[in-house]
């Protein structure tokens, strides 16, 4: 059966009859879910692969959406998704938002949920980049949502990586993995290093299920 996970999101982040894929600005981040509330500075960093398309895709955007929307006018924020981005004789390994840290007023925030709404998923990433890019802006806070840990490169190298970018741990970093019914059977190879990349980095690594678990 599919997962309802994406509607419990989804019905806090609307208002009246206004559909899912425009959120009210009026809701709140979930904070029982990412805890987002004390950062002045966050970076929402995503898995961009074909991987999140489908189920995961349904959880994803609204939850992106709706953490955006629930930032506070005091907050400064970026989207940046790690995948292959070839435009114009131009390659690139992340597609930002924008290339800084943005004040979250109504117009950046609009700006956002359309780059949400309308970023494509694709096949190749390679994460170090925007990684490097995340820390690069100084937030408080990165937020990595995910479906899974890191093959290419392996999760050592990015642990070291992240690491080495946040030696004076200036920098909280929280995951949340949208785990679907094939990738709870290997839950544990999965999270176990994303655990560690998240509690060495002063943060927490959620599991969220986009499906209906029996």
């Amino acid at each position: 059966m599919r997962t309802v996970i994406a509607a419990i999101f989804v019905a806090g982040c609307t208002a009246g009859n206004q559909p899912a894929s425009q959120p009210s600005a009026n809701s709140a981040a979930p904070q029982a879910i990412v805890p987002v509330s004390q950062a002045k500075h966050i970076v929402f960093l995503c898995n961009g692969s074909g991987s999140m398309a489908g189920p995961p895709e349904e959880v994803w955007r609204p939850i992106l959406q709706r953490l955006v929307l629930g930032l506070g006018y005091e907050t400064s924020f970026n989207v940046i998704f790690f995948q292959h981005v070839y435009d114009h004789k131009e390659e690139s390994w992340f597609c930002a938002l924008d290339d800084h840290l943005l004040s979250a007023t109504d117009h950046n925030q609009t700006k956002a949920i359309s780059f949400i709404q309308r970023h494509a998923v694709n096949d190749i990433t390679i994460p170090l980049d925007a990684i490097d890019e995340a820390f690069r802006e100084r937030p408080d806070q990165i937020l990595l949502v995910t479906n899974s840990n890191f093959a290419e490169p392996n999760d050592e190298i990015v642990r070291e990586r992240v690491a080495g970018l946040n030696r004076r741990h200036k920098v909280r970093l929280d995951i949340l993995v949208l785990l679907d019914e094939m990738q709870e059977k290997k839950e544990q190879s999965i999270l176990e290093p994303l655990r560690e990349i998240a509690r060495e980095n002063d943060g927490a690594c959620t599991p969220l299920y986009v499906y209906e678990r029996r």
